[in-house]
């Protein structure tokens, strides 16, 4: 199977054309050509099919149409993995020889490694076979649109070149009427491309069509003052003059009668300056001053050293796009690397302010910016031509064959720089800009580096450098705050630093404190002026957003964070989900949030204050107000759902339905519940909080609640307590009793888990007087079964079988089977603790029918683990070992980490105790990763084991 887009777009297999009728599969096809075995984001592709106006489905479409391509191509023989899906977009994977742009490359490359050594035939040949691949205009069956028309302008650039080198080693060779043919067309296309007029007029002379020639010439001249107002080249005038002399001679000689020698072959002119330059002119040295006290910042350096080799490469100059939120450093970085490098560039250093984002809100037209360059670069004020694209062209004249730095600092969008770009080998680009410029990057082919905060060393370096080492040394819990409270942004790092150093009186202690209360952070970082107020520098990516980012922005600021989900951020703005992925889209790429994770974004805390402090300014307590209740509803629906999937035995709570616009995930299995619970863990710690800093106290118990069985089968005891002690705190505000109730009880088994036994006893004991006033058994008997488990853990056994015999009663009274099930268990682990192992087994036997009759699947699992025990007692080791097995197994799927480790240590036990000590190590060592992992008290007990067995392996 072949690919051609050296025309019109299309595809053959073994010579038979595959038909690709859709106009959308040609411009799909070809974009993904453009950029072979590379990936291409899905928002580049959607700008290259439909333009800058592409639907509201334009995502959904675009999956659509690559199904299609897909379809299509596979019917024709394909391989399935043809067009790979990747992380942000698609890529087709094109074996080489297979795509006549590869070939085209392949040729070129010969064909100037030829024309360095001398190889003139062999040149020729390689570029002939290079421009035979051409069948038109490049995708000339497309209209030109969106992403890929920089990519058609960088292949007839490469045409040209080649046109150019072939025509050289034609010259070379004395083949001048092939050239005469080949370069007529071209001439005629490109109008005001001097070089290859002088070729045609250098092919022509050499023919013995001198008259021709003097026309080529004067045609170009009246098409360059016409348009552009200048004159040619002075290597293109010498050209001129020396055939114009050479005639004069020929017709003296022809007037004298004597025989005219053969017109012999006009060699190249010297290689003067491909366009007028002041001969005093300097060589640029445009880079701004650095700050000295940059810091950090080694792996991004490494990157960066690895493009000054590139930059000597064959092929195009070498781009690197430096990109990142604001205040991160991205300007700091590109200077103070190419200071460094500054000696390797002896043909100069270039460098522009685009203004991309700035306070003016207008960016530098690329015009202004390149007729800076021709001026840095010696132009005379008269020569520089009108249109930007002849521009364009002088300044890649001038640059060619030249060694410089380019610096295009601040820019706004890949349209803006690409007139800047140089269009040869030899010189080095950087580009910094809060965009991400992925356009760059994809068509290009620019190396992106994106700049994220400082590391907590890297921020201590920078504090070091500006307030000196003891100032850093004497308060390192300041600097510690500090550093948090600056979210480790350069910038606010800087500005914070500059307030110390001007104050010698002020601890950095104290600087803390002014910044700590988060609604006037923001003011307090503020040096004076625009570019070092951080607030300012925020609001000019700000500003460049449409209507639906910004809106999601602001009111993102409701959110705790740490991150948000693609989800979660469509119901705090109450758009669809395709809406808010194209606006989470724009703002990672204004970088004002982090896709940190596939669909899951972040802030740093100053720009969250940043949006905290617009969002109080332009958005309604009402519209606030309505995007954390959708965002509380949102996350308490879905882990309710949740937790009923994890716990279905357990009672359930009321909720209230949630209100428009804040409909939960869909989650309908096990796993998928403890992924997104996973996912979603830290979120759900914060929000308790944020519910009751609301004022939404039924949410800020009911989160806690909901969240409770993950939590425990997760090991995480000290975010269950802390989370239920906020709840507590928010049924008291309520009024709710029964709730109250829950919430001691809760609290009284997390005190419990952590060893705490005098606080779990006031709590549950609490817990058991509010339930009795409420006339509710099966609440007594869930905490007469905590206050069990109390005793037990005090190995009071007895009290403990007292406890669980009548909560057992409690249940029965009340019809609650579930609860039955449970205390029949606890029954049953009770009386093998007490040595009554016959009854424990008839207990737990029942106790199991009952389990599985509900589905209760983790106290089916507690269940077996208690008539594993019970059978080991009795002497009984293979029916031990069997239900142990099928405890642990159950616990795993479900995902309890504290009783899969329990499991696996009595297992170990067993083993060890029947002599298969091979087993009993792997059992204890799988069961103390776990323990170790949760801080669990009963690691310290398995090593001890392990080391026994290691020392005594016979014992």
């Amino acid at each position: 199977m072949r690919f051609a887009i050296l025309g019109t777009v299309a595809v053959s297999r073994d010579g038979v054309p595959v038909p690709l009728r859709a106009p959308m599969a040609r411009g799909l096809l070809a974009t993904l050509l453009l950029n072979a075995n590379r990936p291409v984001p899905a928002h580049h592709l959607v700008a290259a099919l439909w333009g800058g106006s592409p639907p509201a489905t334009a995502t959904a479409s675009l999956h659509n149409h690559v199904m299609r391509l897909r379809r299509t191509l596979g019917a024709a023989g394909a391989d399935p993995e043809l067009v790979q899906r990747v992380h942000d977009g698609y890529l087709i994977a094109v074996p080489p020889g297979r795509l006549d742009l590869d070939e085209f490359t392949e040729h070129c490359r010969l064909g100037r490694q030829a024309r360095a050594e001398g190889r003139w035939a062999d040149a020729a040949e390689s570029l002939s076979d290079a421009l035979a691949l051409w069948r038109g205009e490049p995708l000339g069956d497309l209209p030109g649109s969106g992403a890929e028309t920089a990519g058609v302008g960088r292949l007839r650039e490469a045409r040209l070149q080649a046109v150019e080198g072939l025509a050289e080693a034609r010259l070379r060779l004395g083949e001048y009427s092939t050239a005469i043919a080949e370069l007529g067309p071209v001439v005629r296309e490109h109008p005001w491309v001097e070089v290859l007029h002088g070729q045609l007029m250098r092919a022509l002379y050499g023919a013995g069509r001198q008259a021709d020639a003097l026309e080529v010439y004067r045609d170009l001249r009246r098409e360059l003052a016409t348009e552009l107002g200048i004159e040619p080249s002075p290597a293109l005038q010498q050209l001129h003059q020396r055939i114009l002399d050479s005639t004069v001679e020929a017709l003296a000689a022809a007037a004298d009668r004597l025989p005219a020698a053969p017109p012999a072959p006009v060699p190249a002119p010297p290689a003067p300056p491909p366009a007028p330059v002041r001969p005093d002119a300097p060589v640029p040295r445009q880079l701004p001053m650095v700050t000295r006290f940059f810091a950090g910042r080694a792996p991004e350096l490494k990157q960066l050293a690895g493009c000054v080799a590139e930059a000597g490469d064959p092929g195009a100059a070498g781009i690197t796009t430096i990109s990142g939120t604001a205040g991160v450093g991205k300007t700091t970085l590109a200077l103070h690397w190419a200071h460094q490098v500054a000696d390797r560039f002896p043909d100069g250093q270039l460098y522009v302010n685009l203004r991309g984002f700035d306070p003016t809100g207008q960016p530098m037209p690329a015009e202004q910016a390149v007729r800076g360059f021709l001026d840095a670069l010696g132009t005379a004020p008269g020569r520089v031509p009108a249109t930007l694209e002849a521009q364009t062209a002088l300044y890649r004249s001038l640059v060619a064959g030249r060694r410089l730095l380019v610096v295009l600092d601040n820019a706004r969008d890949a349209e803006q720089v690409r007139p800047l770009l140089p269009g040869s080998t030899g010189c080095l680009v950087l580009v910094t800009s809060r965009s991400a410029l992925t356009s760059l990057v994809a068509v290009e082919g620019a190396q992106p580096l994106t700049l994220d905060v400082l590391t907590v060393p890297e921020a201590t370096e920078l504090l070091t450098r500006r307030l000196g080492a003891e100032t850093v040394a004497a308060e390192p819990d300041a600097v510690a705050e500090l550093i948090g409270t600056c979210a480790r942004l350069p910038l606010a790092l800087g500005v914070a630093a500059a307030r110390l150093a001007m104050n010698p009186a002020l601890r950095i202690a104290d600087m803390v404190d002014r910044l700590g209360d988060v609604q006037h952070r923001l003011p307090a970082l503020n040096a004076g002026d625009t570019s070092s107020d951080v607030r300012t520098v925020f609001s000019w990516s700000y500003e460049q957003l449409g209507e639906p980012a910004a809106r999601l922005f602001r009111l993102l600021s409701v959110h705790p964070g740490p991150d948000v989900s693609e989800t979660a951020a469509a119901r705090i703005a109450d758009l669809s989900t395709g809406r808010a992925r194209t606006a989470l889209e724009e703002l990672a790429t204004a970088h004002l949030l982090a896709e940190h994770a596939p669909r899951r974004h972040h802030f740093h805390d100053l720009l969250r204050a940043y949006a905290g402090d617009l969002a109080r300014e332009l958005d309604d307590e009402d519209r606030r107000r309505a995007a954390t209740e959708r965002m509380l509803d949102h996350y308490l629906h879905t882990a309710y759902a949740a937790e009923r999937l994890l716990s279905p035995a357990r009672d359930p709570i009321t909720l209230t339905a949630p209100r428009p616009g804040a409909a939960p995930d869909r989650i309908d299995t096990v796993d998928r519940a403890m992924a997104w619970y996973d996912a979603e863990r830290r979120v759900l710690l914060a929000l308790g909080p944020a519910a009751a800093a609301a004022g939404f106290d039924t949410h800020a118990w009911q989160l806690p609640w909901a969240v409770l069985t993950y939590l425990s089968r997760r090991g995480l005891r000290h975010d269950l307590r802390a989370g239920q002690l906020g709840a507590l705190e928010a049924t008291r505000r309520l009024g709710d009793p029964r709730a109250e109730a829950l919430v001691h009880r809760h609290l009284g088994q997390a005190c419990r888990g952590l060893g705490d036994l005098d606080a779990a006893h006031t709590h549950l004991h609490r817990a058991l007087a509010l339930e009795r006033e409420l006339h509710n058994p099966s609440g007594q008997a869930a905490v007469l079964h905590s206050l069990a488990l109390w005793h037990e853990q005090r190995a009071e056994h007895a009290e403990a079988l007292h406890h669980a015999q009548h909560a057992l009663d409690l249940h029965r009274t009340a019809g609650h089977l579930p609860g039955q099930a449970r205390l029949l268990n606890a029954v049953g682990w009770y009386q093998t603790l007490l040595g009554n192992h016959r009854q424990a087994i008839a207990d737990c036997r029942e106790a199991l029918a009952l389990l599985r009759e509900s589905g209760d699947r983790y106290s089916e699992a507690c269940t077996l683990a208690s008539l594993g025990h019970a059978h080991w007692q009795t002497g009984d080791a293979q029916p031990a070992l069997t239900h142990y097995r099928e405890a642990l197994a159950l616990h795993r799927e479900l995902g309890a980490r504290p009783q899969e480790a329990l499991a696996l240590a009595e297992l170990g036990d067993i083993h060890h105790a029947t002599g298969d000590h091979r087993s009993a190590t792997d059992h204890w060592r799988a069961a103390l990763v776990i323990h170790a992992e949760l801080d669990h008290p009963d690691a310290d007990r398995l090593r001890t084991k392990l080391a026994a067995l290691r020392h005594h392996p016979a014992g």
